[in-house]
């Protein structure tokens, strides 16, 4: 085996091992691409998740916050008229 056959033999394992090692490389970056997909996904159903259960959560404290409205303004007239019917008593 002479010097030229050698260098060819090297030449071409070494165009195999970068061959194989670039389709390495590039199923490897579609597996990356694969989970930042999912993961992206993963975070948008999680904020619109987050953003149904917020306006609910307003819509639910809206009902509740009129109801504790309109119970204080009972209350309150309660009291205006308990105050009412005692300085009428008065005079």
């Amino acid at each position: 085996m002479d010097v030229q056959n050698a260098f060819y033999i090297l030449g071409i394992v070494f165009m195999a091992v970068m061959l194989i090692l670039l389709i390495g490389i590039i199923a490897f970056l579609f597996y990356i691409k694969a989970k930042i997909n999912q993961f992206h996904k993963q975070v948008n159903e999680k904020i619109d998740l987050i953003n149904n259960v917020a306006g609910y959560t307003g819509t639910l404290a809206g009902g509740v916050g009129g109801r504790v409205i309109a119970a204080a303004a009972e209350k309150v007239g309660e009291i205006l008229s308990e105050k009412s019917s005692k300085k009428s008593k008065r005079n």
